[in-house]
């Protein structure tokens, strides 16, 4: 489970776990994945 910071309508504020990937490269373990099953959101952007 994500800690979350800050999240809103628009906006997920989180913590990023060790050994996650920022993106998404082909793998299940990455932030826009773990963020979408979480949120149950349909697209996410990552801005770094």
């Amino acid at each position: 489970m994500l800690k979350f910071l800050y999240d809103d309508k628009f906006i997920v504020v989180c913590v990023k776990p060790v050994g996650v990937l920022s993106e998404t490269f082909n793998r299940e373990k990455n932030m826009p994945e773990l963020i979408k099953r979480q949120t149950g959101a349909y697209k996410i952007d990552v801005i770094h």
